[in-house]
């Protein structure tokens, strides 16, 4: 029994196991987003091809969505929901102001908007910010200011150092015996 479990831990972890699902419960399928999927549906049915004969070449777990869409000239814009107090995008308009003022701080950012009546969390903030640093770092800085590295950096997730499926597997399987 543990031996099933540690092996489906280190496939999953692994990624050796099946397509992940996207939402709306259907498999990635070669393109990422629904246009191109859209594409794809119009496409083969163009070719001639049978609703059942589309849900199973792109691997889809059902066929209303084909059903709906070989109807359909374009792919309609999906909904999207108005930003709220307890997103950092809803305060985004001030933010990049502040941002572009030289304010990056996020302990100083955070603490500005939690003032404006912001609810949510520091991380969230963090996680906004850090998209636009990654963005900023497109700026070349001058050699003599980038300091050299004396050792290798291992990557580090939100909670630790990474470990390997392998490791994931045996501390699982250690903890359900206890």
């Amino acid at each position: 029994m543990f031996q099933n479990l540690r092996e489906a831990i280190e496939k999953q972890l692994g990624g050796l196991c099946h397509p992940t699902r996207r939402l709306g419960g259907e498999t990635a399928a070669g393109s990422g987003d629904d246009s191109a999927l859209f594409a794809e549906v119009k496409a083969l049915y163009a070719a001639g091809c049978t609703v059942t004969d589309i849900v199973r070449k792109l691997g889809l777990k059902n066929r209303r969505r084909v059903d709906k869409w070989i109807r359909l000239e374009m792919l309609p814009s999906r909904n999207v929901m108005a930003p709220k107090l307890c997103t950092p995008v809803f305060y985004q308009d001030h933010l990049k102001r502040r941002w572009a003022e030289g304010v990056t701080k996020c302990k100083w950012l955070f603490s500005e908007i939690k003032g404006l009546g912001y609810t949510g969390s520091f991380s969230h903030l963090a996680r906004l910010l850090s998209s636009w640093r990654r963005q900023n770092k497109d700026v070349s800085i001058p050699a003599a200011l980038v300091p050299p590295e004396t050792k290798p950096t291992v990557p580090m997730s939100a909670t630790g150092p990474a470990i390997s499926p392998l490791v994931a597997a045996a501390l699982c399987i250690n903890r359900a015996r206890c």
